[in-house]
């Protein structure tokens, strides 16, 4: 039983490295995605002084 509960904290200890690694991955991929996309063409004359 005890080497059941290490199993199962080890598979949830890997899960969530799994789901930070996964959010870092995705993180680091959506900036160029976005850039690409011309997300700041709405957003320019918000900024641009008349």
């Amino acid at each position: 039983m005890h080497q059941q509960f290490l199993n199962a904290r080890s598979a949830v200890l890997l899960a969530l490295l799994a789901a930070l690694a996964w959010l870092i991955i995705l993180l680091n991929l959506l900036p160029p995605l976005a850039a690409h996309g011309k997300p700041h063409a709405h957003m320019a004359p918000i900024f641009t002084p008349h």
